[in-house]
């Protein structure tokens, strides 16, 4: 009777073993399947987009990242835009604090020129703000910087954040270069408010968390009927475990190594951008020029 529940806690013991490996497989594939999918809003933008607040559209994050590989190749006004979105300002700081932290941690822009700007957008607070580098101020002193915010705010008011992206990438260039600058004549009937933009990306997580679970869930009804279905042998001393009909010889125990999934919300997990764009931020300097606004 002994003996019995010993090789019967051996093998059940075993099956757990060796469904817990068999689910380390899938998930290490599934990961590398579903890694580029997770971190594509971001590769849409390089390294120029941080939307954490899922108010973008790919085509908008794009159309920053062309702007900013333009602008950054201008012989004297080398600059660099980060934009940032967000649902809430971080707990502790206020906007100005928020962009300057961003500004300084990132430095956008021509490290000798300091010809960086961030522009933060915190949606659910409804607020906003450009930081604007030292080299810039006499282009975009803060008078300027407020009326061109209040174009986007505009935007941000009818629910249509990559209208208001795109109005502030295009007055910043025509401010930096005037007659140089042509705006993008890309079609943008593809893009989206802000709203259908947010509920797109959970809606493509959604899918993707469930296909997930049914693999999982597939493999593991398999696994349970093959196990049942065989004669197994073992003992408590016994160093693998056999099923008749095949050739499986699983070890006794299996340490598996828990993989853990990004939806690339926080700064750690932001891209550094596609492997197609060699942009990299200049380290511009700022000194609090710019300007906050609301909507």
């Amino acid at each position: 009777m002994v003996d019995a529940r010993c090789r019967q806690s051996t093998m059940a013991a075993r099956r757990i073993a060796e469904l817990l490996a068999v689910l380390t497989v899938v998930l290490a594939v599934v990961s590398v399947l579903l890694t580029p999918m997770l971190a594509h809003a971001d590769e849409n933008g390089g390294i120029f987009v941080k939307d954490g607040a899922d108010a973008l559209s790919a085509s908008t994050e794009d159309y920053v990242k062309t702007a900013n590989e333009k602008w950054e190749k201008d012989a004297d006004l080398p600059a660099q835009l980060l934009v940032v979105t967000a649902d809430h300002v971080p707990d502790g700081q206020s906007i100005e604090e928020w962009s300057m932290s961003l500004a300084e941690k990132h430095k956008p822009g021509d490290k000798d020129k300091d010809t960086g700007l961030v522009y933060v957008v915190a949606v659910d607070d409804h607020q906003d703000r450009l930081e604007v580098g030292y080299g810039l101020e006499d282009e975009i002193p803060d008078a300027k910087a407020s009326d061109l915010i209040k174009q986007a705010e505009a935007e941000y008011k009818q629910g249509d954040y990559d209208a208001g992206v795109r109005v502030l990438v295009d007055s910043i260039g025509t401010q930096l270069y005037g007659a140089a600058w042509t705006p993008s004549t890309d079609d943008t009937s593809n893009t989206c408010s802000g709203v259908g933009s947010m509920e797109h990306t959970s809606a493509d997580r959604a899918i993707i968390a469930v296909s997930v679970f049914l693999v999982l869930v597939f493999v593991a009804v398999l696994f349970f009927r093959r196990s049942g279905s065989s004669d197994g042998t073992g003992s408590c001393t016994g160093t693998s475990h056999r099923h008749d009909g095949d050739d499986w010889h699983w070890p006794t125990s299996v340490s598996p190594t828990f993989i853990s999934f990004g939806n690339g919300s926080s700064e750690s997990s932001w891209s550094s951008g596609s492997s197609s764009s060699s942009s990299s931020f200049g380290g511009g300097g700022f000194g609090g020029g710019g300007a906050s606004g609301s909507w």
